[in-house]
């Protein structure tokens, strides 16, 4: 018997990726400084209302600001603190 076609669907979305790809950018220097590290719990709540398709552009946004060698932490709350 072919079980293939009884295999459940992923939970994985676009959205879950991001998330745990800002916790582990953010987690990082957390730890440098001794701080707890965010749960994607804690993630959710940052990025609830926010499209998917605004993320990535975040996304994109830290990565260049991080490789002009500037923290990426810095610019992702900078994007954060007027919310």
């Amino acid at each position: 018997m072919d079980f293939s076609r009884f295999q459940t669907k992923s939970k994985e979305t676009e959205r879950g990726e991001l998330m745990v790809y800002f916790c582990k950018k953010l987690n990082v220097g957390r730890k440098e400084k001794g701080l707890k590290d965010i749960s994607m719990g804690r993630m959710g709540r940052m990025l609830e209302g926010i499209p998917t398709a605004d993320l990535y552009y975040i996304k994109s946004c830290c990565d260049d600001w991080e490789n002009e060698c500037k923290p990426w932490a810095s610019l992702f709350y900078t994007m954060f603190k007027n919310k």
